[in-house]
């Protein structure tokens, strides 16, 4: 997520909770969401380079399980997905 739709996630969870306040974990959430950029002020570059490549990593292993789902003879078209 960029900081951009950081900033678009958090403006659009401030106005679902002047909707409806007490909505489960909607707290919890917001507060999530402010601390990541809160530690996202002050990250370093190394910080950014890791959070990229552990994006990358979910992103080709999604990638492999979803190609796997393909093969009919694959051990994982037998199950269904697993997200996370």
């Amino acid at each position: 997520m960029t900081a951009t739709e950081l900033a678009e996630a958090i403006r659009e969870i401030e106005a679902r909770m002047k909707v409806k306040p007490n909505a489960p974990n909607i707290r919890a959430c917001l507060a999530r969401f402010h601390a990541e950029q809160n530690r996202r002020k002050t990250e370093t570059h190394e910080d950014r380079v890791w959070r990229m490549k552990s994006r990358l990593a979910w992103e080709f292993a999604q990638e492999k399980i979803e190609a796997a789902q393909k093969r009919p003879d694959s051990y994982c078209a037998q199950k269904p997905a697993q997200r996370y």
